[in-house]
C-alpha cells in the first residue's frame, strides 16, 4: 500500500483516493477495512424503491482494481469480516460473500452467487450466475471443489490481518 493518497476514518478504514465509490450513502464499512487503489464500487437503485445496500464487515481488504457492482433493488450484499478480494476481481450483483474468504486475483463472481464462510477461490476463478460455494471449500479455476480443514478458519483470518498490516 502506498502511504500517500489515503482517506482514513476514525474506525480505522482506509480508502485510497483513486477509488470511485458511487452510492456511498448505501455503503456501510466495518472498522479496519482497506479499499486499495483504483477500486470501483457502484451501488445503485431507483428511488422510491428501497435501493440496494452494501455492508462490508470488519478487517476486509479490497486489493487494487477490484470492481463491485450492486444494482438489485431491495436486496443487499453482505461481505463478511476477514475477507480479502484479489486484484482485478469483478463482482456483479453477488448475493453474499461470507467471513474469512480469500478471493484470488482476476476472479469473476456473477449475479446471485453465494460464497459461504471459510472459502478460497483460486486466481482466475469464474463463478457463473447462481453458483453456491459451500463453507470450508477451495474452488479451482475449473470449478473443482476441495474440502478445507476447520483450521483454515484461523489461517485465513491471519492471512487477511497480515495483508492489511503489510499490504
Amino acid at each position: 500500500m502506498n502511504e500517500g493518497g489515503w482517506i482514513e476514518t476514525a474506525s480505522g478504514n482506509r480508502i485510497h483516493k483513486s477509488c470511485m465509490i458511487k452510492g456511498s450513502k448505501y455503503v456501510v464499512i466495518g472498522g479496519s477495512t482497506t479499499i486499495d487503489s483504483n477500486c470501483t464500487v457502484i451501488v445503485s437503485g431507483k428511488e422510491p424503491v428501497k435501493p440496494a445496500k452494501l455492508i462490508i464487515g470488519k478487517c476486509t481488504y479490497f486489493k487494487p482494481s477490484v470492481e463491485l457492482y450492486l444494482s438489485r433493488p431491495t436486496r443487499s450484499l453482505y461481505i463478511g469480516s476477514f475477507t480479502m478480494i484479489g486484484t482485478g476481481t469483478k463482482i456483479n450483483n453477488c448475493s453474499s460473500i461470507g467471513s474469512r474468504v480469500l478471493i484470488g486475483e482476476r476472479c469473476e463472481i456473477d449475479k446471485n452467487c453465494t460464497i459461504y464462510d471459510c472459502c478460497i477461490l483460486e486466481d482466475g476463478t469464474h463463478l457463473p450466475s447462481g453458483y453456491t460455494v459451500p463453507p470450508f471449500t477451495r474452488v479451482t479455476r475449473k470449478l473443482e471443489y476441495h474440502n478445507l480443514e476447520p483450521s483454515f478458519r484461523d489461517e485465513i483470518e491471519e492471512s487477511v490481518k497480515t495483508s492489511l498490516l503489510f499490504g
